[in-house]
């Protein structure tokens, strides 16, 4: 497998409008509408069913993220639409973090609710970045900076802090599992602000396994305030927002503004307060769905 990284952000690519428009291929269905092959990834595919495009890495891949084409202040995923309220209850974000960037999400939404934030991606797969702005309306090139390479080691090599940071590092169906190594969590909590916020998109059942427990141990030691909200269907394997801060008003100020974002479905406005809930090792080996 070829990693490679690089310290300056990439603002030219050989990859156009044009030359996305000349490799565009259909199915039978006519369903894909683009694929190619990647460094890391042999097949990248973009998926479209009437509205709704999406990325997968494969045909038997998971979907990396989804996008409505004719309405795309719609967040299609659960953990999107999670996301866009915590970002919403925040007066200020000035650095934004993707670490990993799929279709771009993160950072659209970033950018609409804070204009003024400046932009990161990383992303090993430079092929995902091109993809991400052409078909899902990912932020340009002159709007955000992208790295291409592996985060840990992005990470290791840079100076910088941010106020927040979404880990949403997937492969083809399952997490990049060194960000789950308790190695991690002191390395992404030198790169938060004295009151930033790191978030993790995971797919999981309820209670965790040892993996995931032995993480939330080590990060308990760096971070005061830990969170836990699954956004998926109770009792399966679904997506939950991992959270660690050091803002101590993150949960009146996320709370407060699920009552009314226009994000959230209504189940999902209702369910906030059963479904949100603060996290230790402890309560971590006894959660239930």
């Amino acid at each position: 497998m070829k990693t490679y990284f690089l310290l300056d952000p990439i603002y030219v690519s050989e990859y156009t409008e044009t030359n996305f428009a000349e490799r565009q291929m259909s199915s039978l269905a006519g369903e894909i509408l683009f694929r190619v092959k990647g460094d890391i990834h042999d097949d990248i595919q973009v998926v479209q069913r009437g509205n709704i495009r999406s990325l997968r890495f494969g045909s038997l891949g998971g979907w990396q993220g989804a996008y409505h084409v004719q309405k795309p202040d719609k967040l299609v995923f659960g953990y999107q639409r999670a996301f866009a309220a915590y970002v919403s209850s925040q007066d200020k974000i000035n650095r934004f973090l993707s670490f990993g960037v799929g279709t771009g999400t993160a950072l659209r939404i970033v950018k609409a609710l804070h204009p003024h934030c400046k932009l990161f991606g990383v992303e090993i797969e430079e092929a995902v970045v091109h993809t991400a702005i052409n078909y899902f309306a990912s932020p340009s090139y002159s709007v955000a900076t992208y790295w291409i390479g592996d985060g840990i080691q992005l990470l290791r090599n840079l100076e910088a802090q941010f106020d927040l940071i979404l880990v949403d590092a997937y492969m083809k169906n399952n997490i990049y599992s060194p960000v789950l190594d308790p190695a991690f969590a002191p390395l992404i909590n030198s790169h938060l602000s004295s009151q930033g916020t790191v978030i993790f998109n995971l797919i999981s059942k309820l209670p965790f396994q040892d993996t995931l427990l032995a993480f939330i141990n080590a990060a308990e030691r760096f971070f005061p305030y830990q969170y836990l909200l699954p956004v998926g269907i109770p009792f399966t394997e679904q997506n939950m927002l991992l959270i660690f801060s050091h803002n101590r008003d993150i949960e009146h100020r996320w709370n407060k503004v699920v009552k009314h974002s226009s994000s959230l479905k209504y189940w999902e406005r209702f369910t906030h307060s059963l479904r949100f809930r603060s996290l230790s090792t402890q309560s971590a080996c006894a959660i239930m769905p």
